[in-house]
């Protein structure tokens, strides 16, 4: 799960850089907003579906 963590991370943190060098009010920072907002939402549920899949494919 590292992998994915560090990857996730990686993301994360360009798109902060992103919005940081932007203009708040262009398409382009809200963009950066909307790429952040999936990274963030990938990170709190990828873990629980890597574990439902493992489960799945133990059985």
């Amino acid at each position: 799960m590292s992998q994915q963590n560090n990857m996730l991370n990686i993301m994360l943190h360009a798109a902060q850089e992103g919005i940081d060098a932007t203009e708040a009010s262009t398409s382009t920072a809200r963009r950066l907003r909307e790429m952040q907002d999936f990274y963030t939402f990938m990170a709190r549920e990828l873990p629980a579906q890597i574990e439902n899949w493992r489960k799945q494919y133990e059985e």
